[in-house]
């Protein structure tokens, strides 16, 4: 093949591909995956979260297991006035020269079963009060914010019961029988002394039922580290109920022997909170034997011989910081009850010679008063004491 004729061919075959590449960078171009690009991640805002608040409340429960009554206090108390105190009827009150002074209303006597004083017990003491010999119900509750929400606010009802009455509240808020409810209150993460408190001349302790105003009291149960409330136009330190009314029965049975000894038995309390003091006033001095609630059966609690000491005020105090009070909190009962278990010579005695003292349950308190918040609260923490006795030896 000759020069020419290879020479057309090597043209032939260049304009050939160059004719069936023609478009080609196009083609590739078309064809050609787009690089990946990851996708933006979509940022969906928090939902911001509710403020959660804890409740914490504490208050005593008396039963005399020789009179068959029950008296709930959140303090030792004082009747209104001595009048109050002849009116009810007689009965033991604290009033040791008999000069109707006594620091307690006097509870009626008249229709109450006579019982054994040697052997008395608490199971079934509750079933047998009616008319005006109801227990009466007076703890004080706190409130606390998590973390500061300002406007926050929370509405509360406290029901005792179908069958009980509120007999006194502060500060005033909406009542209904056996129930009262404080609506739109605000609580803020700082606290506050509140006030100002009722006193003894107050409006509110003109005529009430029991001639017993818990609310004269009310100023030193102010704990420095609860929450502030402000409702019904001023701020509060903490909100206070009473009333009274069937109770259930206590988780412990109490019988005080005739060699003096008292049994405790386990009935339904299950895990105790923790341990059992019994307090006995003799020869112008308290005297105190403290012991470990059984989970299940029952102890033998012996004559106290032991003086009250600090380690007895540190175990209530241990006991008040386990359910979940604050210090401030616990110093509140401490101001409340602490001269009236442990100081022979306090100014409030109670007539109570001889009593076994310890918490109950959570679970327990309530049946004996029901909250309802709203919204609820993140926890509840109710340090409620019992202090069941005999007014004498």
């Amino acid at each position: 093949m000759g020069d020419r004729v290879r020479r057309a061919l090597t043209l032939g075959l260049a304009l050939g591909g160059a004719v069936a590449c023609f478009g080609c960078d196009e083609a590739a171009e078309e064809v050609e995956e787009p690089e990946a690009v990851e996708p933006e991640e979509t940022v969906v805002p928090d939902e911001e979260a509710a403020p959660s608040y804890t409740i914490h409340e504490w208050g005593l429960i008396d039963v005399d297991l020789g009179e068959r009554r029950v008296e709930f206090a959140a303090g030792p108390g004082r009747a209104e006035a001595p009048s109050h105190a002849a009116a009810a009827g007689g009965g033991d009150d604290g009033d040791e020269d008999g000069d109707g002074t006594g620091t307690r209303p006097r509870l009626p006597t008249t229709g109450r079963e006579v019982v054994d004083r040697t052997v008395d017990t608490a199971t079934g003491v509750l079933d047998a009060l009616t008319g005006r010999n109801a227990p009466r119900r007076k703890p004080v509750l706190y409130f606390h914010l998590d973390a500061p929400s300002p406007g926050f606010r929370f509405d509360l009802t406290v029901s005792l019961g179908a069958t009980a009455r509120i007999v006194e509240h502060f500060p005033a808020a909406t009542l209904a029988d056996h129930q009262v409810t404080w609506s739109q209150v605000e609580l803020a993460s700082e606290s506050c002394a509140g006030g100002p408190y009722p006193t003894a001349e107050s409006p509110v302790c003109e005529g009430v039922a029991d001639g017993y105003c818990e609310a004269a009291e009310l100023g030193t149960y102010v704990s420095d580290d609860a929450g502030c409330l402000t409702f019904g136009g001023g701020q509060q330190n903490f909100l206070f109920y009473r009333g009274d009314g069937p109770a259930p029965d206590l988780p412990l049975t109490i019988t005080r022997n005739a060699d003096g000894t008292v049994t405790v038995t386990n009935t339904s309390m299950g895990a105790p909170v923790g341990e059992l003091l019994r307090l006995r006033r003799h020869d112008g001095a308290i005297q105190v034997a403290q012991v470990a609630i059984p989970a299940t059966g029952s102890v033998s609690v012996g004559l106290p011989a032991t003086a009250a000491a600090d380690a007895h005020r540190d175990t209530i105090r241990a006991q008040l910081r386990s359910i979940g009070l604050t210090d401030g909190e616990a110093a509140a009962f401490e101001r409340a009850w602490f001269a009236e278990l442990f100081d022979a010579e306090a100014a409030t005695p109670h007539a109570f010679v001889d009593a076994v003292f310890f918490f109950l349950p959570a679970s327990q308190v309530d049946g004996f008063a029901h909250l309802e918040a709203t919204p609820a609260p993140s926890a509840t923490a109710r340090a409620m004491a019992v202090r069941a006795g005999w007014t004498t030896l």
